[in-house]
């Protein structure tokens, strides 16, 4: 008998990387795992009425309009190997334009704005029978929380993103 596999919140697991044309699939890597707490994938569909006038108040039809969604994620900051990027240094690069890494001593991010901004991807699966998926994003926000000690950091990111799919 095999065990029922039922999606959860434990059971996630979350990729992402910068895409090399902006809402654009890429391939995904193992190395494009990252280790979130959350990851919210929240797709928008505009929908309209129809304006024609047949002669009756009844509902007659719909056009799609644009397709786009909002973003979320939370990830506890945790120092790794000293000049190694964080995983969730493609949301930093998104955010910030520029990943300078200084092999053994340092990684850093700076605003720049000499780089065109870099869109993302998101993927996220839940056992076997969930996954979502999100191309083109972009990082609109960043919060971080440092609480009392003894508790984890935390970093939010959030934003937007153009196309969204799921299986």
């Amino acid at each position: 008998m095999t065990a029922e596999c039922l999606p959860s919140g434990v059971q996630e697991q979350y990729w992402t990387q910068i895409e090399a044309a902006f809402d654009t699939a890429e391939a995904w890597a193992a190395t494009d795992a990252v280790n979130l707490r959350e990851l919210k994938l929240e797709p928008e569909q505009a929908m309209e009425a129809t304006q024609e006038h047949v002669g009756t108040a009844s509902h007659q039809d719909e056009i799609t309009g644009t397709q786009q969604g909002k973003w979320g994620a939370i990830a506890e900051i945790r120092p790794g190997a000293l000049g190694v990027a964080p995983d969730i240094g493609e949301m930093l690069k998104a955010a910030f334009y520029t990943e300078t890494t200084v092999g053994g001593t340092s990684v850093t991010y700076e605003l720049a704005d000499t780089s065109p901004p870099q869109s993302l991807q998101f993927l996220k699966t839940a056992c076997y029978r969930l996954t979502e998926c999100a191309l083109g994003g972009w990082v609109e926000q960043i919060e971080l929380d440092l609480p009392a000690q003894g508790a984890a950091p935390l970093i939010t990111f959030s934003g937007g993103f153009a196309t969204y799919g799921f299986l």
